[in-house]
């Protein structure tokens, strides 16, 4: 949509960055719109403050590689470098340790804010919805992206923590998650919630579809 080199204050940063292997800005756009989708699927959330949509990211300190892994992406959009927070459980009385970033506003995250979120006019607030072309958006980077999120082992499978969404939502999912990579997925009741689950014998066709995008710490996801 050419919205980074819009909205990038950080040019020189951007450009010098190492994490992306090629100088074509429309190409660095379309890798980080893959991760953008991957992660909107999974913890990641957009949020509109004022005219733009800013993105916002959390996972807890022990996926530190995971998170920094990302963070490295959004860099040149950050303005600040990320905080490690404490938070005291009061049912528990323990203390859990998450890292966050937020990006600075910009009319590239305003783009999928428009795609993924809509009015919920009985409560006033924006909800996360899967849109109806998700099918068009849904690459390989993007499925790896969304496993190293919110994918974990199930019934010597791959299931997908999609609990947030309808059963119409997921089933848009799984159309495009099979359509797209000729898998043979289908919903699970996930404590009373519908997930998606890809099946063992689906395995090699998923692994050789994500592999090259996810961190050797999370491989163990997908075998």
């Amino acid at each position: 949509q050419g919205f980074l080199k819009s909205s990038c204050n950080k040019v020189n940063y951007y450009s010098s960055s190492s994490i992306f292997s090629t100088d074509n800005l429309s190409r660095r756009e379309d890798i980080l719109e893959d991760i953008v989708i991957g992660l909107i699927l999974g913890d990641g959330w957009l949020e509109k403050p004022k005219i733009n949509a800013r993105f916002r990211f959390e996972q807890s300190h022990i996926r530190t590689d995971f998170f920094f892994h990302v963070w490295k992406y959004f860099v040149f959009l950050s303005p600040n470098t990320p905080k490690l927070r404490e938070r005291l459980d009061k049912r528990t009385n323990k203390v859990y340790k998450t890292w966050h970033f937020t990006t600075s506003t910009s009319v590239f995250f305003t783009y999928y804010y428009n795609m993924f979120y809509t009015d919920i006019a009985t409560v006033g607030y924006k909800k996360k919805i899967i849109p109806l072309n998700i099918k068009d958006f849904l690459t390989p980077r993007a499925l790896a992206f969304w496993i190293m999120c919110d994918g974990y082992k199930y019934n010597k499978g791959v299931a997908l923590a999609t609990n947030s969404f309808t059963l119409s939502e997921n089933e848009l999912l799984i159309n495009s998650l099979n359509e797209n990579f000729g898998f043979s997925s289908w919903i699970i009741d996930d404590h009373g919630a519908p997930s998606i689950f890809i099946p063992k014998k689906d395995l090699f066709l998923l692994q050789t579809t994500v592999k090259d995008h996810i961190l050797p710490t999370l491989q163990y996801k997908i075998h």
